[in-house]
C-alpha cells in the first residue's frame, strides 16, 4: 500500500509558510452560536480580512443567501478572498477539514472520518464531505484516512513529533476496538510522524473530549507551550498538571528532550452555570501574525504575548476578544485550517 509515509509525505508545522487559510462561514440557524449570534459574523469578517493580508483566504458557504450575507460583511475587502459553495453545518473546519501534507511530489490531503465529536451533534454528513470538495478544487491527491480524527486532536512540530488526544482518538464512539499502538501505526503511515506523545483529559466545558489545541501546542521544533492554571484549586489544574508532567518526560522524534513552556490558563469564563473551555493556546499561526484569544485578564495576556513574541519574532501577536467566540466552545484555532504552500 502506497501510504503517504511511503511516498515521502509529511504533516508540516502550522508556522511553515501557508498558501491559504480555509474558513467556513457560520450559520445563524446552526447550533454552534445558538443564543449568542451577536457579533459572530463581524468576527469572521474581521478574521478573513486580517488573514488576507498575508495569504489567500478561502471561505466555504452553505447557501446563496449565506454568500450574500458574508459578502455584505466583507464589502470592499475582497482581495485575496475566495468563495466556495462547499456547505457545512457548523463552522469548525479544523476538525472536519482535510489534513494537508507536503512531500517530494507536492501536496496531498487526508480525508479522515468525521462524526461530530463522537456523534454528539447530528447531522454531520455535509461537514464530512468538505475535504473531498477541497481536494477536487485544488486538484490534489486525496487519501481516505481509516479512522475518525478531528484536526484539533493533533498537533505537530513538522519534524516527526505529534501531540495526540488519547481521549479523542481512542474513544470507542469514534474508533471502537483500536489499540493505542494500532492508532500510532496509522498516524505514522498517514502523517509521516515518528513519535506520538499522548495527552489526556479535557478542560471543563470542552465538548470535544479533550482536543490538544486547548491543552498544548508546538511553537517550534521540539518546543511546546502548555496550559497550566496558576491556582492549584482551579478545576482544570489536575488535567493540565498531568499533561505538563507527561510532556516534561517526553522526547521528540529526534530523541531530544522536549522543551516545555507553561503558559497561564484564563480565569473561569462562565455562561450561566456552564464554564467554557477558554484557553490561550487555541491560537492560530498565520503567515504574518498569530491570532490569540483574549478574555480580559491583562497580566496573563501580556505573558502569553511575550512568550509567543519570542518564538515568532517576524509575526505580529494579535490578542483578539474571544468571549463571544468561546460561547461556541472553540476559538481561533478551531475555526481555521491552514493549507501549506
Amino acid at each position: 500500500m502506497n501510504t503517504p509515509k511511503a511516498l515521502g509525505f509529511r504533516f508540516p508545522a502550522e508556522w511553515e509558510t501557508h498558501r491559504a487559510t480555509w474558513l467556513c462561514w457560520p450559520r445563524e440557524d446552526g447550533i454552534s452560536f445558538e443564543g449568542g449570534w451577536e457579533g459572530i459574523p463581524e468576527l469572521w469578517a474581521q478574521l478573513a480580512h486580517e488573514l488576507s493580508q498575508g495569504e489567500e483566504v478561502h471561505i466555504c458557504l452553505f447557501s446563496e443567501a449565506q454568500r450574500e450575507q458574508a459578502q455584505s460583511y466583507l464589502k470592499g475587502k475582497k482581495e485575496n478572498i475566495y468563495w466556495h459553495d462547499f456547505p457545512a453545518y457548523e463552522p469548525w473546519p479544523r476538525d472536519y477539514g482535510p489534513t494537508f501534507l507536503v512531500g517530494p511530489a507536492g501536496k496531498a490531503l487526508i480525508d479522515w472520518g468525521f462524526n461530530a465529536w463522537g456523534g454528539k451533534y447530528p447531522p454531520w454528513e455535509l461537514d464530512d464531505l468538505v475535504p473531498q470538495k477541497i481536494a477536487q478544487y485544488r486538484r490534489l491527491p486525496l487519501w481516505k484516512g481509516p479512522v475518525i480524527l478531528e484536526g484539533g486532536a493533533i498537533d505537530t512540530d513538522g519534524e516527526g513529533t505529534l501531540l495526540a488526544s488519547q481521549d479523542c482518538l481512542l474513544d470507542p464512539r469514534r474508533n471502537p476496538g483500536l489499540t493505542q499502538r494500532e492508532m500510532e501505526q496509522i498516524l505514522e503511515e498517514f502523517l509521516g510522524v515518528k513519535r506520538v506523545i499522548w495527552l489526556s483529559g479535557s478542560l471543563e466545558g470542552d465538548d470535544t473530549d479533550g482536543h490538544v489545541d486547548n491543552l498544548a501546542r508546538f511553537v517550534a521544533p521540539g518546543v511546546v507551550v502548555v496550559s497550566l492554571p496558576e491556582d492549584p484549586q482551579d478545576a482544570n489544574y489536575p488535567v493540565c498538571w498531568e499533561n505538563y508532567q507527561r510532556l516534561a518526560k517526553s522526547e521528540t522524534a529526534r530523541g531530544q528532550k522536549l522543551c516545555v513552556v507553561p503558559v497561564p490558563l484564563p480565569d473561569a469564563v462562565v455562561h450561566g452555570h456552564q464554564r467554557l473551555p477558554a484557553s490561550y493556546v487555541n491560537f492560530y499561526i498565520a503567515n504574518h501574525c498569530v491570532i490569540v484569544p483574549s478574555f480580559g485578564w491583562e497580566a496573563k495576556e501580556r505573558q502569553i504575548q511575550e512568550v509567543l513574541s519570542g518564538f515568532f519574532p517576524g509575526r505580529r501577536i494579535l490578542l483578539w476578544e474571544a468571549r463571544r467566540l468561546i460561547w461556541g466552545l472553540g476559538a481561533f484555532h478551531c475555526i481555521t485550517l491552514q493549507e501549506p504552500l
